[in-house]
């Protein structure tokens, strides 16, 4: 197998698994998020004057929505990072030296980390909310 054939290869691997990659942990994120908020929401109505220390629950929200919001754009991201590295291997295959980094790539990297970060944080406060309000 020539080198060209192996670049050919590796790109068309890319080509699928952009389409796989976006659907695992993003999928995750989101229903794990979006179900969060339904629930506390829902929490919230049952025991709307009984509840104490409500600043913590709309913080939870807010962490919660931010890590829906980027996890839909890292689907973008992930879409432009693939399509970015195609045009390298591309590149590649022609015979160009084409050394340039995909900075489509870290920026996602950079957006899926924050988008965790943003759904642990989220979840942490919310069950610091319930758990003050549990009686």
């Amino acid at each position: 197998m020539t080198k060209n054939n192996i670049k050919f290869k590796r790109r068309e691997f890319l080509d699928k698994s952009r389409i796989e990659s976006s659907n695992t942990l993003d999928k995750y994120l989101l229903s794990f998020a979006t179900a969060s908020i339904y629930l506390s929401l829902y929490f919230r109505k049952d025991l709307a004057e009984q509840l104490i220390h409500k600043n913590i629950l709309i913080a939870s929200w807010v962490f919660l929505v931010g890590c829906i919001i980027l996890t839909l754009l890292s689907f973008k991201l992930s879409e432009k990072a693939h399509e970015r590295q195609i045009e390298i291997i591309d590149e590649q295959i022609k015979g160009n030296d084409c050394s340039q980094q995909n900075c489509w790539s870290i920026i996602l990297e950079y957006t899926n980390s924050l988008s965790i970060t943003l759904f642990i944080a989220g979840i942490v406060l919310l069950l610091v909310f319930v758990t003050y309000n549990l009686k």
